[in-house]
């Protein structure tokens, strides 16, 4: 970890800074740094059934909850879940854009993954657009708390390691000097 002037003093100490203390892993990553680009997104001219063909087709490992709907133009429509595009349905030649329930605000590619962490609790949803910045309505990827937690996850491994190191490296320091202190008590000792 990288010292702060608050933390300085204390790591020259060699007392372990609080966690408190230490920069939040969500703020210092940004949503391009873990985007999965594209992915997850449907057209909202797609009916139903043909929706539901294709997932029907898909030999996907993790099922989404929910997909992004956009328009041909690529602009973002909201989002929808796989649990209403299996809901019972009396007409599956509905386009999907009739179905959709939740329209959450979408995030930037640039915004830090706290705040896409944020506007997903408060949407209460697994999945948010990432839009460009320049234009706030054409998708250009999906974020998914999957891979909020995948960078999360990475971020503490790298940090355990981290630490681990510099432990070692304090130890062998202490150790080091321990010797020193040792050897001019002898030399002191022996001039006497």
């Amino acid at each position: 970890m990288n010292h702060t002037i608050m933390t300085e003093n204390m790591a020259r100490r060699g007392v372990h800074t609080p966690y408190s203390y230490e920069p939040d892993a969500l703020e210092k990553l940004t949503v391009a740094q873990v985007l999965r680009p594209g992915g997850l997104t449907l057209s909202a001219e797609n009916t139903l059934a043909e929706v539901r063909e294709w997932l029907a087709q898909q030999a996907a490992k993790e099922v989404p909850t929910h997909f992004i709907v956009v328009d041909a133009e690529g602009q973002f429509q909201g989002l929808l879940s796989f649990m209403e595009l299996y809901a019972h349905h009396p007409d599956v030649t509905v386009p999907v854009h009739t179905l959709i329930r939740q329209h959450p605000a979408p995030v930037l590619a640039t915004d830090s993954l706290r705040k896409a962490v944020s506007c997903m609790a408060r949407a209460n949803v697994d999945v948010l657009p990432v839009v460009e910045t320049h234009n706030p309505l054409v998708v250009t990827g999906v974020l998914s708390y999957h891979e909020v937690l995948r960078a999360y996850r990475s971020h503490l491994n790298d940090d355990e390691e981290r630490r681990a190191s510099i432990s070692l490296r304090h130890r062998s320091i202490r150790i080091l000097l321990r010797g020193q202190q040792l050897l001019h008590v002898q030399k002191a000792r022996s001039r006497q």
